[in-house]
């Protein structure tokens, strides 16, 4: 899936670029510090399009959160100051309240793809991002709850 999606992008460019015959630099940031669990999937991306993508496509990395405030990257890629952003939809709820809907769904990405929930989604993306929403990083991911005080009922006292 991931190289298919490579391979599409490198493709796209590569008929974009004939005619120019340039090279093409994008930009990515990430909402997520370097080298963490949630940005490492999107700088290996950046790694193999650069390394596979010479003389046609290149991706600058601006970096995380050092680069540009978290709550910032959503304006960014909507005005076109960035082309790729590692983000999630808690940092843009002001531009498309309907991101927070990726971190409800209990339905995996193959099933959302089939029943016409991602085609929805996207096509929001486009509307209200000027965006193309390409991967959802993860998957069944769980909230987790740390208290500091121990609870031993499902009903709180009065």
């Amino acid at each position: 899936m991931r190289a298919r999606l490579l391979l599409s992008i490198i493709a796209v460019f590569a008929c974009s670029s004939a005619a120019t015959a340039s090279e093409v630099t994008l930009r990515a940031i990430s909402a997520f510090n370097e080298k963490t669990t949630y940005s490492s999937g999107i700088e290996r991306f950046i790694d193999r399009v650069n390394a596979a993508g010479k003389g046609i496509v290149q991706i600058n990395y601006i970096g995380g959160p050092k680069a540009m405030p978290p709550f910032e990257t959503g304006n960014a890629l909507k005005n076109g100051v960035v082309d790729i952003a590692n983000t999630t939809g808690a940092f843009y709820t002001n531009l498309m309240p309907e991101a927070d809907a990726w971190k409800l769904t209990q339905r995996p990405m193959a099933e959302l793809r089939k029943n016409g929930g991602y085609d929805l989604m996207a096509q929001l993306y486009e509307q209200k991002m000027n965006a193309i929403f390409l991967a959802r990083v993860v998957d069944n991911n769980p909230f987790h709850l740390y208290l500091n005080k121990r609870i031993t009922s499902p009903i709180s006292p009065a």
